[in-house]
């Protein structure tokens, strides 16, 4: 644990009889290899902490204790899950999803608000309020930021730390009226015309953004629905509507998943589909590569056939006489030259 929790650790590097995880921190560099069994008991912990989190209270729960705590939110993750998301507020698009670990104006994450609901009343705004103690948030309101762990000023020159977490985050330290950063987003937009969404999967669909495809148990998944949400609505490739089936970055539990061990079900349990081998990615990504090809030939050999458009015809050049020259045998002399 001592050796995972010093600086930040790259993904890990799987095998078939040993995990590998390699860390870099300015001139530190690790390499750490386990055996095949503590490679299992790893993956059990990393899909443990998803699961629970921090309700556990610092404490592993028993196996008992886990089967049951699965039991019990099973339901209230599969069926009232709640998508966050962050965009204009008068356009249809998320420029930023939530996750687990997207943090609050208050300072704590996503993961750490109340996100497990067994009831969610339809046409009304769901609280999800921060449960840390002392904490006065009572929504969850997503703060962009520049870099870094710090969110950007306020136009009124005070940290955001600076300002009351409840709305409309009025500044302890000046009368500024409200918390208002001169950030501007990449759809080219100030901070200050977004707002946060909370909805159901049955409001996500009827704006026509992507949903979940397959049940899950992690905690707190917020908006993320592929692996494409972790990026900005810019650059997604994929902003609307649920993603093509055929994409291999479509996020797809797999057989072994939590949900399908808990053996839990709902409305949004389907038929579980097999992740893309490395071989079927690498042809799939080809396949497309070709196809791009393709289309840039055509393309250029179109352009050839389209015939360049005639020049205008020019005027035929006038043929001057040069004079003619005297004789070296002639007798007459040339006439002489006009005055």
């Amino acid at each position: 644990k001592s050796l995972l929790t010093r600086g930040t650790f790259w993904p890990f590097h799987f095998s078939s009889s040993s995990i590998a995880v390699s860390h870099k921190r300015m001139d530190l560099c690790e390499r750490v290899v386990v055996s095949q069994s503590a490679q299992k008991s790893v993956d059990a912990y990393v899909e443990y902490r998803a699961i629970v989190g921090d309700d556990d209270g610092g404490n592993l729960f028993s196996p008992e204790e886990y089967e049951a705590y699965k039991k019990r939110v099973a339901p209230m993750r599969i069926n009232n899950r709640l998508y966050v998301s962050w965009g204009p507020e008068t356009e249809n698009m998320d420029c930023k999803l939530v996750g687990p670990e997207t943090p609050c104006f208050c300072g704590h994450r996503y993961r750490q608000h109340r996100t497990d609901h067994a009831h969610v009343p339809s046409g009304a705004s769901v609280a999800v309020a921060c449960r840390q103690v002392g904490c006065r948030c009572a929504q969850y309101t997503y703060v962009p930021k520049f870099s870094g762990p710090e969110a950007p000023r306020c136009t009124c020159k005070h940290a955001a730390r600076d300002h009351s977490e409840l709305a409309p985050n009025v500044c302890r330290s000046c009368a500024c009226e409200g918390y208002r950063s001169g950030f501007r987003c990449s759809c080219g937009r100030a901070a200050h015309e977004h707002c946060t969404r909370v909805e159901t999967r049955d409001e996500r669909e009827a704006r026509g953004q992507p949903v979940a495809r397959m049940p899950s148990l992690f905690q707190a998944m917020g908006g993320l629905t592929n692996f494409l949400s972790n990026v900005d609505a810019v650059t997604r490739q994929s902003v609307a509507g649920v993603a093509a089936a055929d994409d291999p970055n479509d996020y797809v539990l797999p057989a072994s998943g939590p949900a399908s061990r808990a053996g839990v079900g709902g409305a949004l349990a389907r038929p579980v589909q097999a992740r893309m081998t490395e071989e079927d990615e690498m042809a799939f990504y080809e396949k497309r590569y070709q196809q791009r090809l393709k289309e840039e030939r055509d393309q250029k050999a179109a352009s050839r056939r389209i015939a360049p458009a005639a020049a205008p015809a020019r005027a035929p050049a006038r043929a001057i006489a040069a004079p003619a020259r005297p004789s070296l045998h002639s007798t007459t002399a040339p006439a002489p030259a006009p005055a």
